[in-house]
């Protein structure tokens, strides 16, 4: 058990919090002012050291409280972000980040990824404002559904089908090129959250087939989009550490 620093929002915080194998862990107090509701929440993993009751940080995820590492054994805790929580979950509407960010993102995650789709990051940037549909939710999807590009599933990279879409034949959807890959992407997202019309000419599949405006938010797509019961919190986890690497939240 290791003590550590602890700021709010930018700002010293006056008591330490701890580490325990390399998960950080701040005073229940600290939970209470930054509005967490403990009786709504008892799964948040707690522990009782030296007197003190201590609450698992890297669990305030799930409620849009960030913590990001700083030098000298600091963690900062961030409750103050520059957009709502039904921002981050919303599919028509602005993304935060910008495709250097994004590319940034990508290639901690799999260098080479920069190398074989070197121009990805900002053409779903593009595709995606075209659309109004966010790019940044759109990209943690792709994340999730290639293994960050590195695919090795029934997709191979040259489907250019970064969403694990399907055909009306009940095979996977195979695109032309990398653009177009990325336009089913996003349409299809637009085909779920919206009822407008599309600004590009249709190439998803399956865009006329859905329902319109049935899935407003990325926790809708939970059963319609992967029958995995865990699918939309494993996206959310994503946008998460791409928000937190890219100084969002």
């Amino acid at each position: 058990t290791v003590p550590v620093h602890l700021k709010v929002n930018n700002e010293p915080y006056p008591e330490w919090g701890i580490s325990i194998d390399g998960n950080v862990y701040i005073p229940i107090d600290l939970a209470d002012r930054l509005g967490v509701n403990l009786a709504l929440n008892p799964q948040m993993r707690r522990i009782r050291y030296r007197g003190i009751v201590y609450l698992k940080a890297i669990e305030l995820r799930d409620l849009n409280i960030s913590i990001v590492s700083e030098i000298g054994r600091t963690y900062n805790i961030r409750s103050q972000h520059s957009f709502s929580a039904d921002e981050f979950d919303r599919i028509m509407c602005s993304g935060q980040t910008t495709a250097t960010h994004l590319s940034e993102f990508l290639g901690a995650n799999n260098p080479e990824a920069l190398v074989d789709f070197p121009k990805l990051a900002e053409i779903y940037v593009e595709e995606a404002k075209a659309e109004g549909v966010n790019h940044d939710l759109a990209f943690a999807q792709m994340c999730l559904e290639t293994r960050f590009l590195t695919f090795g599933g029934a997709i191979l990279p040259e489907f250019n089908n970064f969403a694990s879409l399907g055909d009306r034949q009940a095979e996977w959807a195979k695109f032309t090129n990398l653009r177009f890959g990325v336009r089913a992407h996003i349409q299809q997202l637009k085909a779920y959250a919206s009822n407008d019309f599309l600004v590009q000419e249709c190439v998803a599949p399956r865009f006329e087939l859905v329902k319109r405006g049935v899935a407003p938010t990325m926790r809708q797509l939970n059963g319609r989009w992967s029958a995995e019961g865990q699918y939309t919190i494993k996206i959310a986890a994503i946008l998460r550490r791409l928000y937190e690497t890219a100084g969002i939240f």
